[in-house]
């Protein structure tokens, strides 16, 4: 490991070698690498401001082109803009919450902070506002800073979702913000919970883009590395086709299923469309090998569009 993104380096590196668990040889290499890099990307070219990239600044990252950018990317807690930023991120040109753009629909809105791991008092007064409220948006989720042992909530937000749906007038709408997959098999069938959406960390937009989803503003159209809700609904839409390809047996290195073909289709409400993939065995079907040569393993393979299995 060249270089980690935070802090454990900077703290542990000098005991390290006290230990003599780390050598300097090791961390020679690994500055060689780091400063060769920078070194080929042109940062010791001279003066900063006088390279190519040396004097972009909030006028040129701010402008309306990457605002509506951003936007159109996050189409895919509540008052917290943060939260959708995750922690990867560089400084934003703005940050609109959730609540500050539902509030652009809604002027009459009610909120209630929860904090991620809530107490018994914060279910309890969050279900005293969704008995006031004619329709309830549950925004939950993870901070990630640091690794999960689960794919679950915790223990104190699924009690919340539960106690709040079932005390709502109308079904909620549970928002979920977090980095990775959740599981959702708890509030998935509750006939309550009209539909969950999975945001992600969305970027300074992503409040804008919620809200534009939940007042039908825009169709929500787009399939997730992972999932859990059919839209069914009357809007028209795009519907990506992912194509893949499954090897049985498949040997050490190679993958167990590949992505070779996709394609975006817009499709007005109710309408069908068919189309097909073009397929070279040459180009899909080969993997590179340990030397780097591309090969086509012998075995049977079989094609799946987004999980079902193709039989013509």
């Amino acid at each position: 490991m060249d270089v980690n993104c935070g802090s454990y380096l900077k703290n542990y590196t000098k005991s390290a070698v006290e230990q003599k668990k780390l050598s300097i040889s090791d961390i020679h290499r690994a500055l060689h690498n780091l400063f060769s890099v920078r070194m080929r990307l042109g940062l010791f070219n001279g003066n900063p401001r006088n390279l190519l990239f040396g004097n972009i600044g909030a006028n040129q990252v701010c402008t309306k082109e990457h605002q509506d950018l951003a936007l159109e990317a996050a189409r895919p807690h509540a008052n917290v803009p943060h939260t959708l930023l995750g922690n990867y991120e560089g400084p934003p040109c703005k940050k609109i919450s959730p609540l500050q753009a539902l509030q652009g629909y809604v002027r009459d809105t009610m909120y209630h902070r929860n904090a991620v791991n809530c107490s018994t008092a914060d279910v309890e007064k969050a279900v005293e506002v969704a008995k006031k409220a004619d329709y309830v948006v549950l925004v939950m989720g993870l901070d990630e800073y640091q690794d999960r042992d689960d794919l679950l909530l915790p223990a104190m937000q699924q009690s919340l979702i539960q106690r709040v749906a079932r005390a709502a007038k109308r079904p909620v709408v549970l928002v979920l913000l977090c980095r990775g997959p959740v599981d959702v098999s708890f509030p998935k069938g509750n006939p309550k919970i009209g539909g969950i959406l999975w945001v992600g960390y969305p970027g300074e937009s992503g409040g804008i883009a919620l809200a534009e989803i939940i007042f039908g503003e825009y169709n929500l159209g787009e399939n997730l590395s992972h999932c859990w809700v059919k839209n069914d609904g009357e809007m028209d839409g795009k519907h990506p086709v992912l194509l893949f390809v499954r090897q049985e047996g498949a040997r050490k290195g190679s993958p167990v299923k590949q992505l070779i073909g996709f394609h975006s289709v817009g499709l007005k409400a109710g309408e069908r469309a068919e189309f097909g993939f073009e397929l070279n065995p040459c180009e899909h079907f080969s993997r590179a090998n340990e030397d780097g040569l591309m090969v086509i393993e012998e075995g049977t393979r079989s094609l799946l569009v987004w999980g079902r299995e193709v039989s013509d």
